[in-house]
């Protein structure tokens, strides 16, 4: 907890964070629920520019489980993830409610990236701890279960409407593209506090996945915003 901390302290805050919900377990369903559907697609179609996110896929989640909000027809899905989407060090923060990530998906990432993260829901909702997930996503990956993007995988996350951890709330719009076993380096000895693109999630392994922020400028205002901001 303390080398996740001393990461997070040195981004440039965009947003005051919110006081952190320190959980052990999965709080009570609603606490993860939007005050309505339209907060949720908003903060959803925020995530990329309106030219991709008018004519993608919204997924909403329920309570129980993401459905289909809106067919979209261009290969795209639009979403707020949940805090379990987070890094399985986070302890904490991997419960905590605020957590709210609006992501869009392009066709290939929503083929091979984004069944990991209902995997995920599917097993948070069924009361596992974050230990036990963490191991159930390994041993799903190892198996073959989820198989490593084979084309263009990434993500918008441009939304002003983000809340990603406690210690830093709103960071930057950026850009996530998935490059299987991309080593920790590869892009040079770039820091996650920087302006530079660097390896932030499973790096050298098969969902490397590699952050390329914008400046503040391109972030995308939701039309409805949570009753917290």
């Amino acid at each position: 907890m303390r080398k996740v901390l001393l990461i997070f302290s040195m981004l440039h805050l965009s947003a005051v964070a919110a006081q952190p919900y320190m959980l052990d377990e999965l709080a009570e369903l609603d606490a993860y629920k939007f005050s309505s559907e339209d907060v949720e697609i908003s903060l959803a179609l925020s995530a990329a520019p309106e030219h991709i996110s008018s004519d993608a896929t919204i997924l909403v989640f329920d309570g129980n489980n993401y459905r289909e909000a809106r067919a979209g027809k261009n290969g795209f899905v639009c979403l707020v993830e949940r805090a379990w989407a987070g890094q399985f060090y986070y302890v904490g923060a991997f419960w905590d409610p605020q957590i709210r990530s609006p992501i869009c998906y392009n066709a290939e990432a929503a083929e091979n990236v984004l069944p990991v993260y209902l995997f995920r829901t599917r097993l948070a909702l069924s009361g596992m701890s974050r230990d036990e997930i963490r191991d159930a996503v390994s041993a799903a990956v190892a198996s073959g279960e989820f198989k490593a993007p084979s084309g263009t995988a990434m993500s918008y996350m441009m939304s002003a409407g983000q809340y990603l951890h406690p210690d830093i709330g709103r960071w930057l719009p950026h850009l996530m593209i998935w490059m299987p076993y991309t080593a920790q380096d590869s892009w040079g000895p770039n820091q996650l506090a920087g302006p530079d693109p660097v390896v932030f999630r499973n790096p050298g392994g098969p969902f490397a996945m590699v952050v390329i922020p914008y400046d503040e400028h391109r972030f995308i205002e939701p039309m409805h915003l949570p009753n917290d901001q």
